[in-house]
């Protein structure tokens, strides 16, 4: 009992102290180490009931949206052309209407500043390129500007070979990376955008390292402002995207742009869930409702340019009309008598085609003699298209003059306008040619005075006296000549460039002042033949009667009528002449003409132009088909020289006086058809040696005949000059009147055209070629009248005249009918001036076409087009096909890329791009960049560069805080609330992530749903259930991830905050133990449990139990201990005492340590200590009768003093101390050596 009490004694004690440690007062320096690990678990961390004020504000963006806050202009440049009326009103339109600030606004003012579409490398340099440079660096705050706008009135293209582009893809590498690229030959390629490897991003200078530019134009400034008013309009807006294949584009080279319309169907339908329109046919798609996208191949698709105009080649005769050509009525004008007009079907003169519609014109004109007529014989050419050197006279020999009148005299002032009865071709860019004789009053020396604007040059006698040369003002040159009394042949001339014009003649002589020459000293011509001592024959045919004509040259060589008689001689132009009949009328004479060099001269009058082959005027010998003779005959309407090779002179003209000439120089022939050099021919020199025959009116075969009439036949032997050829074919000049079907009202042709439904709607544009051949001039005008069911017109558009040219020239005409039009009324009237004398205008490739497509675009409409040239012009009088762009902005897309120069396919925008940036919100400019990676190209994009109507279908979540609303621990779930908003207009679908950075471990996930920025609950919180698995400082990143599959989002920038969080680690339990190896029940004894914690294990549990050897732990029964600590919670002590009754067996301990954060880590250790069965200490044995008193726990003597009687009965007892004696099993045995033992009792 003692050991029992001592026990006692010291599990009281072992208490004590436990107590006494658990409730001492913590240390002042302790605590204040607590406190402190208690603020660095919360750094960081908002608290508060209205946390950032989230019960307050509920709305992101309480203002709602407007376009130019959601477009944000902060980062748009704008140049300004300052010397393009055009480029001001828009460019300061557009800084009004974005709130540009004006150190973005860059103004280019230099004298000389270009405002045309095309400019050179040098104007790009100097006028746009430095000052823009030098502006950049004087101003400040600019880096962060990524676009420009360009506009009407800026330079469209720069011009070149192999570094020719587009002056928005040059200028938009100024000042960045790309700066080297500038005016290089061929593309150079970016790094924005898929195409190139990298992300659907947002564009920044900074690091792509070029602008964006885009420009504000179209046909008009108002389409160019337009675009602005647009993009105003376009945000939110969505529609259909309409994808038209070509199929005859599906050949090599071609069919990879096929693929990505098909690449952009799928895209666009099936990841952004856009409305598609993708056509597959061969038909052009047109007339699609709510278009927000359009791609296609434009003018290259095959079906593209149809043309709705019937007949429209004047390709079939038709006698039913009133014009001849089918579906074509005409009118023709009331004319006076002489005067003649004809509208015809012709297959002659034509551009393209089998056949164009001519109106030939002709005024009353008779053929006169110039012998004796008072004048000078003046020639006009048109210049128009006529290249050459103006240090020089440009020469006229072999050029047909569009008009010729007799001048009175030369004393044309300087003036703007043509000269006096003169039409509008001897304006600007024209020439002409002024000859005849002057009469020198007085033999002498004789100065000549030469003033012209431009330049000039003066002949006397075939030699030049003044050369004025260059293009100039009216300017004086001299020369000196002594000349004799009597007529001098005399030829100036002259050509006119632009501006004004003049021309003066005067003279100085003996008794003759400085002066104008007058009239009276002017003769067209005396009628003698030039080079008189060369000419071997001259028949004049003046004798009018006979059947003979004389030879005028002495040697006589008469010319015998042959079948003819009196009716055969005829007064002519000039003089007398012989009529041919056509029949067997011919003359000839036998000649013995031994030459070399020598000219034929005559002058021809066909009564038709359809006289047989081989009639001839002038035939040489008998020999036909000999190359030793020629003749001048017809074939097939012409004049020819021929042998046994035929050489053309030009057409017959019918009953007209017409002059052949031919010259025969050193193994050359040159033909002249009313003086103008028509042919040179090789012959071989000396095979026209000698001549013996000459025949008029028959070939050589003598059997063709020729009708109509010969005049002045004339042989030299020697090779006369161009200019001596001149003196001879004005011998015969036309003298006409005006021309009585001059102005618009007098022909016309028409034609009615039925609207087809596809083309309801459509703008459309009318265009015709047109020509004009000899002496007529005019224009023609297209009208057109839009007809209702009932005739009605409901609109007319007419065209600006188009003056018909020598070489086909084309007008166009663009128009939008009346939207209830059935059909169209086409009217092509011609207006020809009075001056016109004889000749025809010609009319081919009428077409008619609607400008296609024709869509009800939306605001914010983008188009793209695989057109090479489809933005080289945005004025009216662009080709069809190359305005395409200009023609899509005026049906009224918000946004469009072209082309100023051939670009080559790769070049061109690829649509699965450009519309799958755009529809993810992307702005104009970002989606045109990605589509394609070339730069300092040929492309420019037309639209406003933030224009993007999708950004309504974006949100925008910024995370703006965390905070945890319980402790962390490891393995238990806490929370994090994030606070988030909107700023975005569209809601969104996405979660709320927790990573842990180091090794971007996602540790939770949550589902979170947002409004639009403008509606009530766009400001929210989000509680985010976290469960760590790492404990200590972790750095998290809080972040929101959007759903591509439902919404979208561009702005991740502000979708995460990082924040550090402590996670409290669980206490280690590192050792259990007890103090001795083995107990026996009963036992009182001390273990001891070593633990730690990341910050403090606050209290530690501990059960016992001891397992028999047959036993488990799941049978056991635990009995609970407090431990206690005496140094702040790392080793921790509690006292065990085994009852007595308990099993024996093996100690196991479990022991559940907590931290400050209620944090418990469990740890069972087994086989601690064995337990025992406690060992027994036996006293006696006594026996009652023998031994003295006992208390049973002493020790008693070896003997007895007293012995034992026999026959009296004993009690021996036996005394035994054990804390666990079971009476049973561990009964005493008692051993006698005599006597009889009887049942063991216990006491």
């Amino acid at each position: 009992m003692a050991g029992r009490a001592a026990s006692l004694f010291l599990v009281s004690l072992m208490l004590g102290s436990l107590f006494s440690v658990l409730f001492e007062p913590p240390q002042l320096e302790e605590e204040a180490s607590v406190l402190e690990s208690e603020e660095r678990l919360f750094e960081g961390f908002t608290t508060g009931e209205n946390w950032l004020n989230l019960n307050n504000q509920t709305i992101a963006v309480p203002n709602g949206f407007n376009t130019v806050d959601v477009y944000d202009y902060s980062d748009v440049g704008v140049l300004i052309n300052n010397k393009s009326d055009a480029s001001k009103t828009i460019g300061w339109a557009f800084v009004e209407a974005r709130n540009i600030s004006l150190n973005r606004v860059f103004v280019f003012d230099l004298d000389g500043t270009p405002t045309g579409e095309t400019i050179n490398r040098d104007q790009f340099n100097e006028y746009f390129a430095l000052p823009f440079l030098e502006m950049l660096n004087n101003r400040s705050n600019l880096s962060e500007m990524n676009y420009l706008v360009t506009s009407k009135g800026m330079p469209l293209r720069v011009n070149g070979g192999a570094d020719k582009a587009s002056f928005d893809q040059e200028f938009a590498l100024l000042g960045g990376s790309y700066n080297s690229s500038i005016g290089g030959n061929y593309w150079s390629t970016h790094t924005y955008g898929p195409l190139s490897g990298g992300d659907f991003e947002s564009f920044s200078r900074q690091k792509h390292g070029f602008y964006l530019v885009t420009r504000l134009t179209g046909y008009t400034v108002e389409t160019a402002l337009n675009l602005i008013q647009k993009a105003n309009n376009s945000l939110g807006q969505s529609g259909t995207y309409v994808l038209d294949l070509a199929t005859n584009r599906n050949e090599s080279g071609y069919k990879f742009w096929n693929d990505d319309l098909y690449a952009a169907n799928a895209t666009l339908s099936e990841l952004y869930n856009q409305s598609v329109h993708f056509d597959e046919e061969t038909g052009f798609v047109t007339n699609v409702s709510n278009v927000m996208g359009y791609a296609s191949w434009g003018s290259n698709d095959g079906d593209w340019g149809r043309n709705w105009g019937r007949n429209s080649g004047f390709e079939t005769e038709d006698a039913s009309w009133s014009s001849g050509i089918r579906y074509w009525n005409a009118t023709v004008p009331t004319l006076s008598a002489g005067d003649a007009f004809a509208w015809k079907y012709q297959t002659d003169v034509k551009n393209g085609g089998n056949a164009a519609v001519e109106a030939s014109i002709s005024a009353s004109c008779s053929d006169e003699s110039s012998n004796g007529t008072q004048g000078i014989f003046a020639e006009y050419f048109d210049n128009e298209g006529v290249s050459f050197n103006t240090g020089s006279m440009p020469s006229l020999i072999d050029r047909i003059p569009e008009h010729t009148r007799i001048e009175s005299s030369l004393q044309y002032n300087s003036m703007n306008s043509a000269y006096p009865g003169l039409d509008d071709r001897f304006k600007n860019n024209w020439g002409a040619r002024f000859s005849g004789l002057i009469d020198i009053p007085e033999t002498g020396n004789w100065t000549f005075y030469l003033t012209t604007d431009d330049g000039s040059e003066l002949w006397l006698d075939g030699t030049s006296l003044i050369t004025n040369y260059g293009s100039h003002g009216m300017r004086e040159r001299s020369g000196v000549r002594n000349l004799s009394t009597g007529l001098h042949d005399f030829k100036i001339e002259f050509f006119q460039g632009g501006g004004p014009h003049g021309l003066h003649l005067k003279w100085e002589g003996p008794n003759q002042s400085k002066a104008m020459v007058p009239a009276t000293a002017f003769v067209v011509s005396d009628g003698k033949p030039p080079s008189p001592s060369t000419l071997i024959h001259a028949w004049n045919f003046d004798e009018g009667v006979g059947n003979q004509t004389n030879d005028s040259v002495a040697n006589g060589s008469t010319l015998n009528l042959r079948n003819m008689d009196a009716t055969n001689w005829r007064s002519c132009a000039d003089g007398g002449c012989l009529w041919y009949d056509g029949v067997d009328d011919y003359t000839e004479v036998d000649v013995d003409d031994w030459v070399g060099n020598f000219t034929v001269s005559q002058w021809v009058w066909a009564n038709s132009t359809t006289l047989p082959n081989y009639a001839s005027v002038l035939a040489v010998s008998n020999n036909a088909g000999s190359n030793t003779s020629f003749q001048h005959a017809i074939f097939s309407g012409e004049w020819r020289l021929h042998n046994n090779q035929t050489h053309t002179f030009g057409d017959v003209e019918a009953q007209q006086w017409m002059h052949l000439a031919t010259v025969f120089d050193n193994g050359e022939a040159r033909q002249y058809l009313d003086g103008v050099h028509v042919r040179t021919t090789s012959f071989p020199s000396g095979s026209l040696n000698n001549i013996d025959l000459y025949k008029l009116g028959v070939n050589r075969a003598g059997s063709t005949f020729f009708e109509g009439m010969i005049d002045k036949v004339m042989v030299w032997e020697s090779a006369l000059s161009d200019d001596e050829i001149t003196i001879l074919s004005r011998d015969i000049y036309q003298d006409c009147q005006a021309y009585s079907g001059s102005g618009a009202s007098g022909a016309s042709l028409e034609q009615v055209v039925t609207i087809d439904a596809e083309n309801k709607g459509h703008a459309w544009i009318v265009s015709l070629e047109g020509k004009r051949n000899g002496d007529v001039y005019g224009s023609y005008t297209m009208i057109v009248e839009a007809i209702d069911e009932q005739g009605n017109i409901l609109s007319t558009n007419t065209s600006e005249a188009k003056t018909f040219e020598n070489n086909w020239g084309a007008d166009a005409m663009r128009f939008r009918p009346h939207e209830n039009a059935s059909s169209l009324r086409i009217f092509i009237p011609l207006n020809v001036v009075a001056t016109s004398t004889s000749g025809s205008v010609y009319l081919d490739g009428f077409s008619l076409k609607a400008i296609r497509p024709h869509m009800s675009w939306l605001n914010g409409s983008i188009a793209e087009t695989a057109v090479s040239t489809g933005g080289r012009s945005f004025n009216l009088d662009t080709t069809y096909g190359q305005s395409l762009v200009a023609d899509l902005l005026e049906d009224g897309v918000s946004g469009v890329k072209g082309y100023v120069y051939e670009p080559y396919l790769t070049a061109v925008g690829q649509p699965s791009v450009l519309f799958s940036m755009y529809a993810q919100g992307y702005n104009f400019a970002e989606a045109n960049a990605a589509a394609n990676t070339y730069l300092s190209w040929m492309g420019v994009v037309v639209g406003d560069p933030k224009m993007a109507p999708y950004f309504s279908t974006l949100h925008d979540v910024e995370v703006l805080d965390t905070r945890t609303l319980n402790n962390f621990s490891v393995g238990q779930t806490g929370y994090i609330e994030v606070a988030l908003q909107n700023l975005g207009m569209a809601g969104g679908q996405g979660r709320i992530d927790v990573i842990n950075l180091q090794g971007s471990v996602l540790m939770a996930s949550t589902n979170v749903s947002v409004v639009g920025g403008d509606q009530n609950g766009s400001r929210m919180s989000v509680s985010v259930p976290v469960t760590p698995t790492q404990s200590g400082w972790l750095d998290v990143r809080v972040r929101y991830a959007h759903d591509n599959s439902s919404s979208f989002e561009r702005n991740t920038d502000n979708n995460f905050v990082v924040v550090r969080i402590w996670v409290n680690a669980a206490p280690s339990i590192d050792s259990v133990a007890c103090d001795q190896d083995e107990y026996a029940r009963g036992d009182s004894f001390l273990c001891t449990v070593i633990a730690s914690d990341d910050e403090r294990v606050v209290s530690v549990q501990m059960a016992w139990s001891v397992v028999c050897e047959v036993c488990t732990l799941a049978n056991a029964t635990w009995h609970i201990n407090s431990m206690g600590s005496s140094d702040n919670g790392t080793t921790w002590e509690a006292m065990i005492t085994l009852p007595i009754n308990i099993t024996t067996g093996k100690l196991a301990l479990r022991i559940t340590a907590m931290d400050k954060l209620a944090l418990v880590t469990e740890s069972l250790v087994e086989n601690v200590s064995t337990v025992l069965d406690a060992p027994a200490s036996w006293f006696g044995p006594h026996v009652s009768n023998a031994d003295a008193q006992w208390l049973g726990i002493g020790q008693l003597p070896s003997t007895s003093p007293m012995g034992i009687l026999r026959g009296i009965p004993q009690t021996i007892t036996g005394c035994v101390l054990d804390v666990d004696h079971d009476n049973i099993s561990e009964q005493p045995q008692f051993l006698v050596s005599r006597g009889q033992l009887g049942e063991l009792h216990y006491v």
